[in-house]
């Protein structure tokens, strides 16, 4: 493409340009875009080597593993992790282990998406509840699929986020506690019932 041999151009006469870490960005993410992984690997190398100790090589992390997420998952874990613990950017941190939860979901590794997902909200919940509705749809998506002690926190961190007035409020706290009883915590659904049914009489 042009934006590939204008970059590697450029490289060749200003390689120790303080904007060359912005290149090689830009190169390796066109490449990867045009699913030309040989090149995008090379000049991921040439940023993380040259470039690791910058913020934007732990940005460049996460935007290789997203091209790389549906055809070699494994990969594009490992950068998310990767990002996650050289990152000193809790946003950055957040993100990275979210992506990596959600790609070891999609593999059909639970365990470790609990684990991933488990230092967000221990880390940084408001990363996940800033958007309530959001947060709801998240909260959804792991009892979905069967994660329902994080279900749980995430939604209750939740509900006094949304408009008691909103139809989420009222599902989400019928559904605190269906997930309650999926969890064996009895007491804990009989409470949410309780309320569910003082709210709603």
């Amino acid at each position: 493409t042009t934006l590939f041999r204008s970059g590697k151009a450029w490289l060749k006469n200003f390689p120790d340009d303080e904007k060359a870490s912005e290149v090689l960005v830009a190169i390796m993410s066109a490449s990867a875009r045009n699913q030309d992984f040989k090149n995008a690997e090379y000049y991921f190398e040439r940023l993380t080597g040259d470039f690791g100790f910058l913020e934007i090589s732990k940005q460049a992390m996460i935007d290789y593993g997203d091209a790389l997420r549906f055809s070699k998952a494994k990969r594009a874990v490992d950068l998310y992790k990767r990002a996650l613990f050289e990152t000193k950017n809790l946003e950055t941190a957040s993100i990275a282990a979210f992506k990596a939860a959600d790609t070891y979901l999609s593999m059909g590794d639970t365990e470790n998406a609990k684990e991933y997902y488990g230092k967000i909200l221990k880390g940084n919940m408001g990363f996940i509840t800033k958007d309530p509705e959001k947060a709801y749809s998240f909260a959804k998506k792991l009892a979905g699929a069967f994660i329902f002690s994080q279900a749980i926190e995430v939604g209750e961190t939740t509900l006094p986020k949304l408009n008691k007035k909103s139809e989420s409020y009222e599902a989400l706290l019928s559904d605190l506690g269906d997930w309650a009883a999926a969890l064996g915590d009895s007491e804990k659904a009989k409470a949410n019932y309780k309320r569910y049914l003082t709210e709603y009489p």
